[in-house]
């Protein structure tokens, strides 16, 4: 029994971790793209001569 309750506890920290690094990946990779479209839109939109 007490083997269960630490595997149990065990399962629920690696869960929290696996979700936290999802989360911050996610976040990480939503800036990156948000930055990388905005700066290629500044590029693009310096050389192209649009607007």
């Amino acid at each position: 029994m007490l083997l269960f309750k630490v595997l149990f506890i065990l399962h629920i920290i690696f869960c929290t971790i696996v979700l936290y690094y999802v989360k911050l990946n996610l976040l990480l990779y939503i800036v990156f793209q948000t930055v990388y479209s905005y700066k290629v839109e500044k590029i693009v939109g310096e050389e192209g001569g649009v607007n």
